[in-house]
């Protein structure tokens, strides 16, 4: 799992849906038992490739607008 910002995550998300590549995000509390390092974070998954990015953050991010139009104008 590549970290990253999460502008290069927005970024990945908008080729794989010019490319019809499914993908899928997950949002994760610092209390999930899937949370790496004890903090917010979001997962990128691409579904083909199986290549996942992840970014962080202090506290509770912003809501991912950007991210959640491209991935429900998916294919």
């Amino acid at each position: 799992m590549k970290q990253v910002e999460i502008s290069e995550i927005i970024k990945y998300a908008e080729e794989c849906n010019r490319k019809n590549i499914k993908w899928h995000f997950h949002i994760l509390t610092p209390d999930c038992a899937f949370s790496k390092k004890k903090k917010y974070s979001i997962v990128f998954e691409n579904e083909k490739t199986g290549e996942q990015l992840i970014t962080f953050f202090a506290e509770k991010p912003p809501r991912q607008e950007k991210l959640e139009i491209l991935f429900h104008g998916r294919v």
